[in-house]
C-alpha cells in the first residue's frame, strides 16, 4: 500500500484509531446549560409555584362586547384582588351582580374599632324665630315689644321715619333704588341687620374658616377612593342644605281671625 506507512493494516483499519471512536461530525458543539441554583424553601407548599393576580376573567355584566373589549384592553375594571374577600366572587348572574366600584371596604379606623358618627349640618329652626319672622303673635312675647317692632317694621316698609310716626308727621325717607333682591326682602319683612361684636383686631391674612373644607380622616385608601368619599360627603352636605331651605321656605303662618280692636276685624 502506498501512502503513509503503518497507517492501515492488512484489513484496512487505521492503526492510530482510538478504541470505540467512530470519528468526528462537524457541527456546533452543544454545551449543557449551567445548573440553576435552587433555594430551599422553608414551610412552602410542595409543587406550589405562586399565584398570579387577575389571571382569570373578572365578572362583567350588562355591557356590550365592544365595551368589555375596550375596558379589558385599557385595564379599566376593578380586579378581584382589589375587592374585599366577602365581595370578591359574590356575583354569579346579572340579577345578583354587585358593582365593585361602589363597594366600601373597611377602613383602618373601623378595623381598630374607632367608629365616628356622621356629622349633621342641618341648622335647627327655633319656632319663636319663625313666629317673629312671619309676624305671628306669641303669648310669650311682650305686647309692648311687639308693638314697637310692628311700628318699626311698618315704618321701614312704607319708607317713613320711625320717629315721625310717633309724632304723626310721617316724614318720608328717600329710598335707595340700587338695592339687591335680598336687601328688598329684608326691608319688606322688617329684618334689622345687627352688627356683630368685634372681638379684638383681625389677624392679618386670615380670611376665616369654612366648615367641612378639611378632609376626613382616611387611612389605607387610594386616591380614587378618597376622592369618591369626598364626593359622597359633599352630596350629603348639599342635600341637607336643600332640606333645611325647603323647610324654611315652606313654613306658612296659621290663618287666624284678627282681634276685635284691629282695624281689619
Amino acid at each position: 500500500m502506498s501512502g503513509v506507512q503503518g497507517a492501515f493494516d492488512d484489513r484496512g483499519t487505521r492503526l492510530y484509531a482510538m478504541s470505540g471512536y467512530t470519528g468526528h461530525k462537524h457541527g456546533v458543539l452543544d454545551y449543557d446549560n449551567p445548573a440553576t441554583l435552587q433555594q430551599d424553601g422553608n414551610g412552602k407548599i410542595p409543587g406550589y409555584g405562586g399565584h398570579i393576580p387577575a389571571a382569570q376573567s373578572e365578572n362583567m355584566f350588562g355591557k356590550t362586547y365592544g365595551n368589555i373589549t375596550r375596558d379589558s384592553a385599557n385595564k379599566n375594571y376593578v380586579k378581584g384582588i382589589e375587592a374585599p374577600p366577602e365581595e370578591m366572587y359574590k356575583s354569579q348572574a346579572m340579577q345578583e351582580h354587585q358593582n365593585q366600584t361602589h363597594v366600601k371596604g373597611r377602613t383602618a379606623a373601623e378595623t381598630v374599632g374607632v367608629i365616628r358618627e356622621d356629622e349633621v349640618f342641618e341648622k335647627p329652626l327655633d319656632p319663636a324665630s319663625a313666629y317673629q319672622f312671619f309676624g305671628i303673635q306669641d303669648d310669650a312675647i311682650d305686647e309692648i315689644v311687639k308693638e314697637q317692632e310692628l311700628k318699626k317694621n311698618s315704618a321701614i316698609f312704607y319708607g317713613v321715619d320711625p320717629k315721625s310716626m310717633q309724632n304723626h308727621t310721617l316724614t318720608h325717607i328717600k329710598k335707595d333704588t340700587s338695592m339687591t333682591p335680598e336687601e328688598m326682602t329684608k326691608q319688606f319683612y322688617g329684618i334689622e341687620e345687627k352688627k356683630e361684636l368685634k372681638l379684638g383686631n383681625p389677624i392679618p391674612g386670615y380670611s376665616g374658616v369654612v366648615r367641612r373644607v378639611q378632609a376626613d380622616n382616611v387611612f389605607g385608601m387610594t386616591y380614587a377612593e378618597a376622592r369618591r368619599r369626598a364626593d359622597d360627603s359633599q352630596v350629603k352636605i348639599d342635600s341637607e342644605k336643600r332640606d333645611t331651605l325647603k323647610m324654611n321656605s315652606t313654613f306658612l303662618p296659621a290663618y287666624k281671625r284678627p282681634k276685635e280692636d284691629d282695624e281689619l276685624f
